[in-house]
């Protein structure tokens, strides 16, 4: 069964979170989310475990969560609780509810330990109706290119060799030996495999990326700069701190750290300007400040405002005059 963290939710972080990672992946129908909660019936759940990876926030873990144990050659594999054992599957094989439930935290706990290559035994995952959430397949791609982005060796699956660049086992060893005279703690610590066990959060996967060194994160947003209005809604509510202002000297830009950001598209859901959206998957926020902007006083309430480089001369007002309805003047009449 799982294990939750309800005050991690995004649900409970900002009412105006529209959030529905656990429901859209559930094949069971165990989650439901509206305007006033979040709920999950336990007697409808599985245990797939689909819903952990799902999860931007962290929220959910299995009570008993797997751990990949590759073998001297750095392999693993992985088989599905639905597909047979035709006699063949290693006897160190991790069986799971369903394959695409593991995480890409979990993925980087083994990869500390040595992993390399991973072979998938599933059955037909294209009429299974645990297939509602993203693929392992996919979310692996993804791991490889922040992994290959950093000199570490990605994990390849297994008959998908020719597909990945640099996963032959001389170039493995060039990247253990360059990263250990860069960093010696860290590449010493997984080579030993002395990473300790963490969770399935998100977070935890990019702290275990961070150790590697500089590179893209996993998830991130684009902005339109056009359309931003500087409000700077999506910084004060983001959970991880990924976005930000640098304010000085008249100036403000917009700070995005893709080693924080968990995709869980607060951001985007909040700006009632659609300037933020998720990423493509080729896309990334380039590096340090992006999207300058002008710090003015707003005309009528005097806070500072923040004037992008399209906006038009008259915009003097902060988004919230600039929306609200004049009332009084603000002056005092005494008879």
């Amino acid at each position: 069964m799982l294990n939750i963290d309800g005050d991690a939710c995004v649900h409970a972080r900002s009412a105006t979170s529209r959030c529905t990672a656990c429901v859209d992946a559930c094949p069971r129908g165990a989650w439901t989310v509206d305007w006033r909660e979040v709920a999950f019936q336990p007697d409808a759940c599985d245990g797939c475990g689909v819903c952990v990876p799902a999860c931007p926030a962290g929220v959910l873990e299995l009570a008993q969560p797997p751990r990949l144990r590759p073998d001297g050659a750095g392999c693993a594999c992985l088989v599905c609780e639905r597909c047979a054992d035709d006699g063949t599957l290693e006897a160190d094989a991790l069986r799971l509810p369903c394959v695409h439930g593991l995480s890409e935290a979990r993925i980087l706990q083994a990869h500390g330990r040595g992993l390399r290559r991973l072979e998938l035994r599933t059955g037909d995952c294209g009429t299974c109706p645990r297939g509602g959430g993203q693929p392992l397949t996919q979310r692996l791609a993804a791991l490889n290119r922040a992994l290959q982005a950093r000199g570490a060796a990605p994990v390849v699956l297994a008959g998908t060799e020719d597909a990945v660049r640099g996963v032959r086992p001389e170039d493995a060893r060039r990247s253990f030996f360059r990263r250990f005279f860069e960093r010696p703690g860290a590449a010493l610590a997984e080579g030993a495999g002395g990473n300790a066990e963490g969770s399935d959060r998100r977070r935890d996967a990019l702290e275990r990326l961070a150790r590697l060194g500089p590179g893209p994160g996993l998830w991130s947003v684009v902005l339109d700069p056009a359309r931003c209005n500087g409000c700077g809604v999506c910084a004060t509510l983001c959970p991880e701190l990924a976005l930000g202002w640098l304010e000085g000297g008249g100036q403000a830009a917009l700070r995005f750290d893709a080693a924080r950001c968990t995709g869980c598209q607060l951001c985007v859901e909040v700006c009632d300007r659609d300037a933020l959206r998720p990423a493509a998957v080729d896309e990334a926020w380039p590096g340090g400040p992006q999207h300058f902007f002008q710090v003015k006083p707003c005309r009528r309430c005097h806070a500072p405002i923040r004037r992008g480089a399209t906006a038009s001369e008259d915009a003097d007002l902060c988004p919230i005059c600039a929306v609200a309805t004049v009332g009084r003047s603000g002056r005092l009449v005494v008879d």
